[in-house]
Order: C-alpha cells, then sequence, then structure tokens
C-alpha cells in the first residue's frame, strides 16, 4: 500500500470471472471483514449467481458497494493494471477509506480462517475470564455425567459469534476427536441453535444470515420451528458424518477453519429426537446440548455430550434426561434460573 499518492493492491488470478466485471467498472471497494464475517467469506467464495443475497450494503462514494458490520473499507478508483504471470497486478487509487466497526480482522492462513490475538490481549478477554468463575462448581457434575454417560462432556460459553469451551471432561468413543479447552466454533445454522433458541427475534434472524450458503425462506421458517421445539424439550441434538483432518501430512488441508465445526463433520445438520439418529456406524457424528442459564434467565453457558460410536433410539430418552438434569443442577449452583415461557 502507498501513502503518497494513495494506493491499494490486490492480485486476481487471470481465470477469475470476476475481475473482468471489476475492471469494466473501473472502480471498486476493498472490504475488510470482521473476525465473526468469516461466513460472508464464505459466501463470496461459493459459485452462487448472486453472492449478495440476504446481505447488507451500501453504496460508496463510487457506488461499490461497503458491506454491513466490517472492520474497514477503502473505496478506490482503477489505476494501472500489470502482468503477473497467472494473475494481474491490480493498482486502485483511494477515493475515500473509513473504520465501520473497530474490531479485530479476519485472516486467512494455511487453508483456515482465523483472528489476529495481540500478546497483550490474550489475558483480557474479559468476557471469557468472567466465565471461569464457574469451573471449579461445573466441572464435578461435566465428569459425573460424562463417567455415567460413557462420552467426553463439554462446557461451553459464548463470546462474540462464537462458542467456545471452556471445561472438559471424559474421552470420545472410538475414532471421535477430542476436544480442547480453547477451541473455538463459528456460529453459523445449524452450529449455534441453543444459543439463539431463547433469543429474540433480531438474534434469531441475525443468526440465520450466518450461513452459507445462503438460507432459502423456507429453510429459515425450519430453524425458526426448530428452535420453538429445543425450547420444549430443553436440549438439541446435531447429527453428521465424520470427517476426520488427513493423516497423510502432504494432503491439502481441510477447506474449512479451525474454528468451524465442519471442518470435523460433513452433511452437519439439525435432528429432533430419536428418529432423527444417525445409522450405528464409527462414521457418524452426533452431539447433544443442554441450557444452563444466569439469574436473569439468559443462557450463560452450554453444558453437550459428544463421541458416540452408537446410540440407540431405546438409550437416547435418558441419556437426554441424564444431560437436562446435570443443565439444571449447574443452573442451580451457579445461582441461575430457568427462564418462564
Amino acid at each position: 500500500m502507498s501513502l503518497d499518492p494513495p494506493l491499494v493492491a490486490f492480485l486476481p488470478d487471470k481465470s477469475s470471472t470476476t475481475w473482468p466485471r471489476l475492471e469494466r467498472a473501473g472502480r471498486f471497494c476493498v472490504n475488510v471483514l470482521a473476525a465473526d464475517q468469516e461466513y460472508i467469506c464464505r459466501a463470496f467464495a461459493a459459485k452462487e449467481t448472486d453472492k449478495f443475497a440476504g446481505l447488507d450494503w451500501r453504496p460508496a462514494g463510487s457506488g461499490s458497494p461497503i458491506l454491513a458490520g466490517v472492520s474497514a473499507w477503502i473505496d478506490c478508483d482503477l489505476e494501472v493494471v500489470h502482468d503477473a504471470g497467472d494473475h494481474h497486478i491490480v493498482l486502485g487509487r483511494v477515493r475515500e477509506l473509513d473504520i465501520e466497526n473497530p474490531s479485530l480482522p479476519l485472516l486467512f492462513f494455511q487453508g483456515g480462517y482465523g483472528r489476529f490475538m495481540p500478546q497483550s490481549l490474550v489475558t483480557s478477554d474479559l468476557q471469557l475470564i468472567h466465565h471461569f468463575r464457574h469451573i471449579d462448581l461445573v466441572r464435578p457434575e461435566l465428569e459425573a455425567l460424562a463417567d455415567r454417560v460413557g462420552v467426553e462432556c463439554n462446557a461451553s460459553v459464548r463470546i462474540g459469534d462464537e462458542a467456545v469451551i471452556i471445561a472438559t471432561a471424559g474421552q470420545p468413543r472410538g475414532t471421535h476427536i477430542s476436544s480442547q479447552v480453547g477451541h473455538r466454533f463459528a456460529m453459523s445454522p445449524p452450529v449455534g441453535t441453543l444459543w439463539v433458541a431463547w433469543s429474540e427475534d433480531s438474534v434469531v434472524e441475525a443468526w440465520l444470515r450466518r450461513a452459507s450458503p445462503a438460507l432459502s425462506e423456507s429453510d429459515r421458517e425450519m430453524y425458526r420451528q426448530a428452535l420453538g421445539v429445543i425450547r420444549r424439550d430443553g436440549f438439541a441434538l446435531l447429527v453428521g458424518t465424520l470427517d476426520p483432518r488427513p493423516a497423510d501430512p502432504t494432503a491439502a488441508p481441510a477447506p474449512h477453519g479451525p474454528r468451524d465445526l465442519r471442518r470435523f463433520v460433513r452433511d452437519l445438520r439439525m435432528g429432533f429426537g430419536p428418529e432423527d439418529l444417525p445409522p450405528v456406524s464409527s462414521a457418524q457424528w452426533l452431539a447433544l446440548a443442554a441450557p444452563v442459564f444466569d439469574n436473569e434467565g439468559d443462557i450463560t453457558l452450554t453444558i453437550s455430550l459428544h463421541g458416540f460410536d452408537n446410540l440407540t433410539a431405546e438409550d437416547f430418552g435418558d441419556v437426554t434426561r441424564q444431560l437436562a438434569a446435570t443443565a439444571q443442577r449447574v443452573t442451580e449452583l451457579t445461582g441461575g434460573r430457568a427462564p418462564v415461557e
């Protein structure tokens, strides 16, 4: 980037189908995505005809789009294009720029998405530190539940638009991958159903917009109904197919980032009861989760079970009752209360 004159550069592949349209327009706007906007990056990477479907934006001075919620934007006129082998080097002269949302930017590194974390901020995530005061109360309950059910039991909290594991107990069965404290998962449908089930409509709609590819209205309605089932039953079920990381270190990296549950699980979808359990197979994956509420009746953390090598319909009811009972005890231990419908 040049400051005098103000220039920015990017390098489109010569096979790009988007670049010719930008070249004809003679202008572009650089949108610096925020760390919680991975879903937008995935939407634009997909081969969809309308990449802006379901996204909020406004025109910059040049008419180019500024996406809502980005960390910053840089509006440019096309200055010059240089040949660079199988790429172009495109220089844009800056017309205007601004900080839209003072937050950490989204990064892409070695096939995965993440965010920059300055050393000075590593221990200053006050939201996360706040939750650790409950660990001593929560851990015995997690260990007891993991021992009874015979799978891994985790406690997770929500930080922004991510779920963060803060405690684990037990071990998953078979070939299932163990979780680690600190793992973060981006909450875009169907991940995060439990966190939004008791939320107001605006929060639910914002969560639905994070889906990639964008959801149809019928799919959105299905999710809204599913959230009602979760409130009724008091737990959420996710099912899918295991997609373990390649054993060959020279193999291409997984297409999803390390904070995306879908790096490990394909065909991830919601389940509604024992009729949706996958066939008994070590290649199948499922997780059950129940909420823990604070003294305002809001979800403060979730308790989840995963690592089943089989879970029969006959055992399903017993496992969900034990999970719900544990979540209720933790709610009471931490001084919380369940919301009144």
